[in-house]
C-alpha cells in the first residue's frame, strides 16, 4: 500500500494483521479466551490506522515523544469497544519491542570515525533510558494499585472491611437504643424547683387527631410529581435530540456542541450512573420494555460506537481530549442496549 521503506518495520512490530483469522483484527487480549481477540476493525479504522503507520519516522531514528503519541492514537483505532481501555497498555508494548529491535540492531555494528561512533553511542543511552522509564511506569503503576488495596482494606467506610462491620454494628445499635423525650430534663428540673404546696396545673385535653382522609384524595396530590417527573425528562430528551440535529448541520465546533447523555447535559456529569440513568429515563416515554425502546436503543448504539464517532467528526483534538468520556459512553449504551434487546417482546 505504501512505498516507505520503515513501514514494514513497524507494520511487523504492531502486527495488525491476525495469521489465524487471516485479516486485520483487534489488537487487545481477551482474557476469558487467553488469547488475542479475533474481532474484526472496519475498514474505515484500518485506513486511519495504515495511514498513522506511513506517516511515522524510520526505527533507525529513534522512539521520541511523538512516536510514542503515535502509537496510543494507532493503538486507539485498532481496539475494539471491549477492550478500548487497553490502549496505553498495547502502546507500551510496542515501543518496549520497538526498543528491543533497536537494542539488537546496533549490537552487531561497530563504532567508527567521523562522529559515527559518538552518534550512535548517544542513540542507545536514548534507547536505555527509554526503557528504564518504561520499567519505572509500569513498578509505579502497581505499587499504586497496592497500595489502593491495602487502603480500600483499612478503610473503615469501605464495604466488606471488618472495621466497616463494626462500625455498622455500632451505628445499628445506637441506633435501636431508646431514646429519651426531650422534655425529660426540664420536667425533672421543673419537679425539683417546684413548691409541694403548689397546684398541679389544670390537666389539657389530647389534640384532636384528623380524620384519616380516603385513598382517593390521597391519590390525585401524588400524580402531579410523577407527571413533572415524566415532563422534566422529556425536555432533557428533547434537547438531547435536538443538540444531535444542530451538530450534524454544523459539525466544526464539536468540542462545544456535543450533547453528553446526561441529565445536565454536561461533560462533567458524564458518570456510569448518569449515564444509564439518561437512557432509562429519557426516551421512549420513561418505557423500560417493548419494541419502540429496542428500537432508539438500536440508533444510540450506533451513534455512539467508537468507530462511528471517529469517522463523522475525525481524530480530532476534541475527540482525543474526550476520548475516555466518550469510551465510557459507548460501554453504557452497549449495555442498556443489551436489557433492551432482553426485553423488547415485553409490553
Amino acid at each position: 500500500m505504501f512505498s516507505d521503506t520503515h513501514y514494514p518495520e513497524w507494520e511487523d512490530i504492531v502486527s495488525l494483521f491476525n495469521p489465524v483469522k487471516g485479516r486485520v483484527s483487534c489488537v487487545g487480549y481477551a482474557p476469558s479466551q487467553g488469547r488475542r481477540c479475533q474481532m474484526p476493525r472496519n475498514k474505515n479504522a484500518v485506513g486511519l490506522a495504515y495511514g498513522i503507520l506511513a506517516e511515522m519516522k524510520p526505527l533507525d531514528h529513534g522512539i521520541s515523544a511523538v512516536t510514542k503519541q503515535e502509537l496510543y492514537q494507532l493503538a486507539g483505532f485498532m481496539l475494539c469497544r471491549f477492550h478500548c481501555d487497553q490502549a496505553m497498555r498495547v502502546a507500551c508494548d510496542w515501543a518496549k519491542e520497538a526498543a528491543r529491535r533497536l537494542e539488537r540492531l546496533y549490537e552487531p555494528r561497530q563504532y567508527q570515525g567521523n562522529g559515527y561512533a559518538e552518534a550512535e553511542a548517544k542513540c542507545f543511552d536514548k534507547l536505555y533510558e527509554i526503557l528504564q522509564r518504561l520499567e519505572k511506569l509500569e513498578a509505579n503503576l502497581d505499587r499504586k494499585q497496592s497500595n489502593r488495596k491495602q487502603h480500600s482494606g483499612n478503610n473503615p467506610f469501605m464495604a466488606g472491611s471488618p472495621r466497616a462491620e463494626s462500625f455498622g454494628s455500632r451505628a445499628t445499635s445506637n441506633s435501636q437504643a431508646p431514646k429519651e423525650s426531650p422534655r425529660c430534663e426540664p420536667d425533672q428540673k421543673q419537679k425539683q424547683g417546684t413548691d409541694f404546696r403548689s397546684k398541679p396545673p389544670p390537666p389539657q385535653s389530647p389534640p384532636k387527631q384528623a380524620a384519616p382522609q380516603p385513598k382517593s384524595a390521597i391519590t390525585p396530590a401524588s400524580k402531579p410529581a410523577k407527571q413533572s417527573e415524566r415532563e422534566i425528562w422529556d425536555e432533557v430528551w428533547s434537547k438531547y435530540l435536538a443538540g444531535w440535529a444542530c451538530l450534524d448541520k454544523n459539525p466544526k465546533d464539536v468540542d462545544a456542541k456535543v450533547p453528553w447523555p446526561t441529565k445536565s447535559g454536561k461533560l462533567k456529569d458524564v458518570s456510569d450512573e448518569n449515564v444509564r440513568k439518561f437512557f432509562w429515563e429519557g426516551p421512549s416515554n420513561g418505557l423500560k420494555s417493548g419494541p419502540e425502546w429496542f428500537s432508539v436503543m438500536s440508533t444510540e448504539t450506533k451513534k455512539w460506537h467508537t468507530d462511528k464517532i471517529m469517522a463523522r467528526f475525525g481524530p480530532g483534538a476534541a475527540v482525543q481530549q474526550h476520548k475516555e468520556a466518550l469510551d465510557l459512553i459507548a460501554r453504557v449504551v452497549t449495555a442498556v442496549w443489551q436489557d433492551s434487546k432482553r426485553n423488547r417482546h415485553q409490553t
